[in-house]
């Protein structure tokens, strides 16, 4: 059967369909008035009971029981704490300067399923994105290490299969590394010398993310502040520690680590490391 594209809304003339596949599921339908507080749209079937402010809400729980069972507080993985998320980072980058990655590409992919579900469903900043990181994901395609630093690959060793989201400053490799663990740890690699080396940033790619947008959010906010320069640099690098910390404690255990640098040079006035036009 063909389907074309369709938008549906929770709204009255959605409500009888709604009943309409709740009594085909042999469910027994009805419905009380309270008045002020409106109707209130009642099921029960094998005696379960399911009661709800609208058709549309009430054939939502019939679905939970019917998928979940006894299960239905269901809490792992947190979907909703992931939307919400999301919902935060488009709002601070705006749905324009992110890059949603195909799902053929993210499937390919050897990191954990909630980081394959951001990278399609939010994705990462686009190359117009106003930073000294200049993101190189596409849609179709991410690329390896390997492809893009060809000077001498040899010397790349096992780093040659990390995945590279972006290049900061013109010289040190942000990727994601798939051989370390399911999660897929996001590191910077450094290739300005013979031996590589490389520096942790995050555990993943969906705290590399939230980490961005929470200091993007700041800078923000610490541009639009009126307040002299030596305080906003020093209450900046002060909220981002609490921040990161509080979405990857890890990202900061080490005072080699990415953003443990990141936020010393906010310390020392090198605010525009980021800058945001």
């Amino acid at each position: 059967m063909y389907y074309k594209e369709i938008h549906l809304t929770s709204a009255g003339n959605t409500y009888n369909g709604c009943l309409y596949i709740l009594r085909e599921k042999g469910c027994s339908l009805s419905s009380e008035d309270y008045g002020d507080e409106g109707l209130i749209y009642r099921a029960e079937k094998d005696g379960a009971t399911f009661a709800a402010d609208s058709p549309v809400e009430l054939l939502g729980l019939y679905t939970l029981w019917e998928n979940l069972g006894v299960d239905w507080n269901h809490q792992d993985p947190n979907i909703l704490d992931e939307v919400t998320l999301g919902r935060y980072i488009v709002e601070i980058w705006g749905d324009k300067s992110l890059v949603n990655i195909s799902k053929l590409v993210a499937n390919e992919l050897n990191i954990s399923k909630r980081s394959k579900n951001f990278l399609v469903e939010v994705g990462l900043p686009s190359k117009e994105a106003n930073l000294s990181i200049r993101f190189l994901v596409e849609q179709d395609r991410i690329i390896r290490l390997s492809e893009i630093y060809t000077k001498n690959s040899f010397c790349l060793g096992h780093f040659k299969n990390l995945l590279v989201i972006g290049i900061e400053e013109d010289k040190y490799y942000l990727c994601i590394d798939e051989t370390h663990d399911s999660e897929g740890k996001v590191v910077s690699v450094d290739l300005t010398s013979s031996n590589p080396s490389v520096r942790f940033v995050n555990s993943n790619i969906v705290s590399f993310c939230e980490c961005l947008t929470v200091y993007r959010e700041l800078k923000i906010k610490a541009e639009e502040a009126d307040i002299n320069d030596e305080k906003i640099h020093s209450l900046l690098a002060q909220r981002l520690k609490i921040e990161i910390n509080e979405v990857d404690s890890e990202a900061l255990s080490s005072k080699e680590n990415w953003w443990y640098l990141i936020i010393e040079k906010i310390q020392k006035k090198r605010l525009s490391l980021f800058g945001i036009n």
